[in-house]
């Protein structure tokens, strides 16, 4: 027997189905996360960016939209906490919101009943992690990459093997500081989705058990 063919995404239970929709997510998404960073600037490379980019690219319906999130984010709150470099700043967006790859995978993850929450939450944990790791290790080759060339006026590291590995260990004090964002800002996104959802899903079996009594 076939097994049954997964929802449409329109159909996951809390996500969005018009553009209207997505236009007043994309807002308060934007909005929450440029004060959220401007609020946490603080704690070095404690953001909520990486969370909002899995959260959009998951509940968003225009994927063209959701992918903007994150990037707008950056933007607007860089203008008041300053960028980088021009190239070192195209690796950090970019893999700011590499997230939104993991699009299909979410929405096939939650879409399908078969799955528990215990599973749905360790596949979600490890993806934030594994945009975590994968962020440090892109971003700070990055760092290396331009140091060795000379491209960074900061030419902190040796155009060799243990100049990388070093560029790795002065940046490992700040990844936990990434990682605990990262899974900080996903456990609040998904989970006030997860009961938002749940809470409107009871509440149409309410209704519909009373229009069948």
């Amino acid at each position: 027997m076939n097994p049954s063919p997964t929802p449409p995404a329109s159909k996951i239970t809390g996500t969005l189905t018009n553009s209207r929709q997505d236009l007043c997510a994309m807002v308060m998404l934007v909005t929450a996360g440029v004060a959220a960073r401007l609020l946490l600037r603080d704690f070095p490379n404690f953001a909520p960016v990486m969370g909002i980019a899995l959260f959009a690219g998951f509940i968003m319906h225009r994927a063209a939209l959701a992918v903007l999130v994150p990037l707008a984010v950056m933007v607007i709150s860089d203008q008041v906490i300053g960028g980088y470099t021009f190239g070192m700043m195209i690796v950090v967006y970019a893999m700011l919101a590499a997230p939104f790859l993991l699009r299909p995978l979410l929405r096939n993850l939650f879409s399908d009943r078969g799955h528990s929450w215990c599973t749905r939450s360790s596949a979600l944990f490890g993806m934030s992690i594994g945009s975590s790791v994968a962020f440090f290790l892109v971003t700070n080759f990055a760092v290396w990459a331009q140091s060795a060339s000379g491209v960074s006026p900061m030419a902190f590291y040796d155009a060799s093997i243990q100049g990388l590995l070093h560029c790795y260990g002065q940046a490992l004090p700040f990844f936990r500081y990434t990682l605990a964002g990262d899974l900080c800002f996903t456990t609040v996104l998904f989970g006030g989705w997860a009961l938002v959802a749940a809470a409107f899903e009871k509440s149409s079996e309410k209704k519909l058990a009373a229009s069948n009594s």
